[in-house]
């Protein structure tokens, strides 16, 4: 029993080391030494050359593994399939290997980096499954498949060849950055060679709900064909698009080194469309998309394809996109008929193509490429074609859709009646640092249009603009009305430009060949200006209208400084430019015969604008140098008015006709006109605070305020004159006086005056008078005068407010000394002091029915005077000779010339319905008594007035003279009845 027992553990030993043995010794052993035996048998097992480069082992437990590291599988050939392993570990049974035969059980494929030529080589895909795969599954670990220039990564997958010979693949693998679940099934070989295909492909990951499911055929030739049906959440997984799910079914082939998805019915963002995707692998690897739908999201799509690199399965691909929508949403607008035709290649988007019709209804085309530069900043530079037939509509829908590319407030800041409408071809360069468009082409607003225009944005951001322009109306572009240099238009404008130079920079030139302004052909425009740092440099600005010339320049700077402004306009003929003046200035033509220039300097800071103004026109010379404040309006300055001939340049600017005084001229006299004027103004507010006019005969200054605030101007100040001539209008014209000047317009005036004449005579001496003008109302108050040592007062009032007009005046005169004659009548005081008094009423519409309408009364006491026209002592010589025929002669002498002493005469007339009637009056003085009837037609100067003399002679008879007819030349009758009838009752 112990022998017994001591050999059974004996075998069990022997045993226990065979195991052992088995199980250690083959691992310690040099298989590398089998190197070609074991090559020669796989390569005759696989059907492919083997090449082992790594190290060979072999383990008999559990199971026989032999496993090769560094394995080669094929020829190498690069038009052939080459497959090289990591590891391969193949389970094979015992006694075929012992026998040198290897049966292989169960292979797997560690590492495996598979290479296959783009599927265009008969035989490079078989249909049938190969021969050592018939009797086991194959197992793939991280392996990597690349098919021409598409590469699967991470496969994790089974191979096995079911009982019907078709051959099944499951397992994971990555591709183009995502991970994907796929099987495969393909059937058996026909008799035709081709074999039934079946693929499903899920998403994992981040492509999750992402899938594919595949049904076709695999020709004998490699070729594959059949229907695809894929859907996802989310196409920018797998293309340049948008977030948004999808659906696509259709018809799939793979062939001549083309994968093909066409005639693909789709659903992209919830939109119905269709297209097609081809991949070309061979000879030039290209992806090439086509889609079309009823209605498109271009906000979503644009951003993605600006940003969208063409790396598939980590290669550099062109990928070609054809996108055409008959709406598409973009920038808060909706493009119509869209279609757009671009690839993708390296850092730069192609546009082919791109066509639509955007809001506002202009139709857009626009070709090549985008720089996209790493998706930050793309960058268009091609070729565009705008049709705008309401161009400001697509300007404001393009100002929404692109921020910062266009200035800021354009084009709403512009007038309404410009860039209505356009068609323009140009160089397109636009991207985050500017939009530019050169070599512009076409028309704007129906005007022929060339040359350049660019924006940059940016702190500040940049206008650039160089057009030539055929023709163009700037009444759109500038005020409806002229406006005035201190109505506060300049201010603004000025204000407007510092704005704009202070936030942006620009160069700015403009070339019109033809313009039209308020109706007036202006040639040859030329601007050219520039914005800096701040400030607006006009450097010129030229253009001639109907032979009038003008030029500008100058600076304005940061703080609205004006520097170096100049204005220059010439003239040869100044009639074109009474279209900027005021319509009353028009009906002067005399004035714009002729050559004019005016000739503007400025500088200084908007609260201190210095001018210098000259203008020349019509003989006349006019300088100004007024210093403005713009913000608040108020100005000041001296100003000089010269013309060598008063009366010439008064009568060329036709005041004696609008004033309605013909006789202002002969008022004025000889002589040179002067007006030197220290003005100061505000807005509403005119004053002249000091001013001396030299007008021909007329000396006058003084200070006035042309006040413009209230309901009418208002006119206050006083005025002084050496002389003052009244320009009295003919008693006899029937035209209407200028009453309407008295509507309107207040006044409050302080007059004085050295002298002051009527018909170029002296009357009055020391004038001082309140003029006022109030509701149509003219009042001459306060009128003081001296008269021959004595002191003339009085009123008077104009009232044109009522129909028709009415006159009233009084007057008074204190001990006035006559020591000449007071005019060339018939009977004419000579010397004596005179005390009076004059109360007057009339109404009417011209001089002639004033005096026709003229009623009131008139008193004068004269003492110690002489009155000529007849000789009262001469008649009482005659009355008292002794022969009658000598005495009637003598008397009719006497009261035919002649001169009368007297102590005192008293007159009292009245004035009715145009007549001058004397009441009474009557003479006394040492060589008698003398009594005035009659009275006198004002209207026509016709007398007729009766001179009753009584001589101072014991009983006297009444020699009486009768005047009658024309003031001036009168026709005298004497009437000596009563002298003879004295003679005969002294006779008897």
């Amino acid at each position: 029993m112990r022998r017994a027992r001591t050999l059974l553990i004996g075998l069990a030993g022997c045993a226990i080391l065979g195991v052992l043995a088995v199980w250690q010794v083959p691992q310690w052993l040099d298989w590398t030494r089998y190197r070609t035996t074991i090559e020669v048998l796989a390569s005759a097992t696989l059907g492919q050359p083997v090449t082992i480069q790594g190290s060979i082992s072999l383990t008999l437990l559990p199971q026989p593994t032999l496993t090769a590291a560094q394995v080669n599988i094929g020829r190498g050939d690069p038009d052939g399939v080459s497959i090289h392993l990591d590891a391969l570990r193949l389970r094979v049974a015992l006694w075929p290997l012992i026998g040198g035969r290897v049966d292989a059980r169960e292979l797997v494929l560690r590492g495996p980096d598979l290479r296959i030529p783009w599927l265009v080589e008969p035989g490079v895909l078989q249909t049938r499954p190969p021969a050592w795969l018939a009797g086991f599954a194959a197992r793939i670990e991280r392996g990597r498949l690349a098919i021409g220039r598409l590469a699967f990564t991470g496969i994790d997958a089974t191979l096995a060849t079911l009982d019907t010979g078709a051959l099944s693949a499951a397992g994971t693998a990555r591709f183009s950055g995502q991970d994907w679940h796929f099987t495969a099934r393909l059937t058996a070989a026909g008799a035709d060679g081709a074999a039934g295909l079946n693929v499903t492909l899920d998403g994992q990951g981040r492509a999750v709900g992402l899938g594919a499911n595949f049904s076709g055929q695999l020709a004998a030739d490699g070729t594959l064909a059949g229907t695809i049906a894929s859907r996802g959440p989310n196409l920018a997984v797998l293309l340049p698009a948008p977030a948004v799910p999808f659906r696509a079914d259709g018809r799939l082939t793979v062939g001549g080194g083309l994968v093909a998805a066409d005639d693909l019915a789709l659903e992209v963002g919830g939109s119905p469309a269709s297209g097609a995707v081809a991949l070309r692998v061979s000879p030039q690897a290209r992806l090439d998309v086509a889609v079309a739908s009823s209605r498109l999201d271009l906000d979503g799509w644009l951003p993605v394809l600006l940003r969208a690199g063409n790396t598939i399965a980590g290669q550099s691909v062109p990928i070609g996109i054809d996108l055409s929508a008959e709406a598409a949403q973009f920038g808060g607008g909706t493009l119509q008929h869209l279609r757009a035709a671009f690839e993708l290649a390296g850092n730069e988007l192609l546009v082919r193509d791109a066509r639509a019709l955007l809001p506002g209804n202009a139709a857009l085309q626009l070709s090549g490429h985008v720089a996209i530069n790493g998706s930050v900043r793309p960058r268009l530079d091609g070729d565009v074609r705008l049709d705008a037939p309401v161009l400001r509509s697509t300007l404001s829908w393009l100002r929404e859709a692109g921020p910062g590319l266009l200035p800021a407030g354009f084009p709403e800041r512009l007038p309404t009646g410009v860039l209505q409408r356009a068609e323009l071809t140009a160089h397109m360069t636009m991207g985050a640092e500017e939009m530019a468009l050169r070599r512009l082409n076409g028309s704007v607003d129906g005007a022929a249009v060339s040359g350049e225009l660019g924006f940059r944005p940016g702190k500040p951001p940049s206008i650039k603009a160089d057009l030539a322009v055929d023709r163009l109306s700037l009444d759109a572009w500038l005020p409806a009305q002229p406006t005035g240099l201190l109505s506060g238009r300049l201010q603004e404008g000025l204000t407007e430009l510092a704005r704009l130079a202070a936030g942006s920079d620009g160069e700015l030139r403009f070339a019109i060949r033809h313009a039209m302004l308020a109706g007036t052909a202006i040639s040859d425009v030329s601007l050219d200006a520039a914005m800096e740092g701040g400030s607006f440099m006009l450097r010129r600005l030229e253009g001639s209208a109907d032979g009038v010339h003008l030029l500008a320049s100058g600076v304005l700077g940061q703080s609205g400084r004006v520097s170096e402004g100049k204005l220059s306009l010439a003239a040869s003929d100044a009639t074109p430019l009474t279209m900027w003046v005021p319509a009353s200035w028009r009906a002067t033509p005399a004035l714009w015969y002729g050559p004019a220039s005016i000739d503007v300097q400025a500088a200084g800071p908007p609260e201190a604008l210095a001018l210098g103004i000259g203008l020349a026109m019509a003989d006349a010379r006019l300088d100004a140098k007024p210093t403005i404040d713009l913000r608040s309006g108020e100005w000041k300055g001296a100003l000089t008015l010269r013309h060598p001939g008063a009366r010439r340049f008064v009568a060329t600017l036709g005041l004696p006709d609008r004033l309605g005084l013909p006789g202002l001229l002969d008022w004025l006299g000889d002589g040179s006109l002067a007006l030197v004027a220290h003005l100061s103004g505000a807005p509403g507010r005119l004053t002249a605070e000091s001013f001396d006019l030299n007008a021909g005969s007329v000396r006058a200054g003084g200070q006035l305020t042309l006040d413009e605030s209230g309901a009418e101007p208002r006119l206050a100040g006083r005025v002084n004159a050496d002389t003052l001539s009244l320009p009295l209008p003919s008693a006899e014209s029937d035209v209407p006086l200028p009453r309407a000047m008295l509507h309107g317009w207040q006044a409050d005036l302080r007059v004085q005056a050295g002298h002051l004449l009527a018909d170029d005579k002296p009357v009055l001496r020391d004038v001082a008078a309140a003029v006022t003008l109030a509701d149509g109302v003219l009042r001459i108050d306060q009128f003081f005068a001296t008269l021959g040592g004595g002191q003339v007062a009085g009123t008077c009032a104009y009232d044109a407010s009522t129909s028709p007009p009415t006159l009233a005046a009084q007057a008074r005169l204190d001990d006035a000394t006559i020591t000449g004659a007071l005019g060339a009548l018939p009977i004419d005081m000579l010397s004596g002091r005179a005390s009076g008094s004059l109360r007057v009423d009339a109404s009417g519409y011209s001089p002639a029915t004033i005096l026709a309408t003229l009623d009131g009364q008139v008193q004068v006491s004269v003492t110690d005077g002489v009155l000529s026209g007849f000789d009262l002592f001469r008649v009482k010589s005659a009355a008292a000779l002794p022969n009658q025929a000598a005495a009637q002669s003598g008397a009719t002498d006497a009261m035919a010339s002649g001169s009368t002493g007297f102590d005192r005469l008293d007159v009292a007339a009245s004035f009715a319905h145009g007549d001058l009637l004397i009441d009474s009056a009557r003479l006394h003085g040492g060589a008698g008594e003398a009594r005035v009837t009659g009275g006198m037609n004002l209207t026509s100067k016709a007398i007729d007035v009766r001179i009753v003399l009584s001589p101072a002679v014991p009983d006297p008879p009444e020699i009486s003279v009768r005047l009658s007819g024309p003031l001036d030349h009168p026709n005298r009758t004497p009437e000596l009845a009563n002298l003879a009838r004295w003679f005969a009752e002294r006779t008897h």
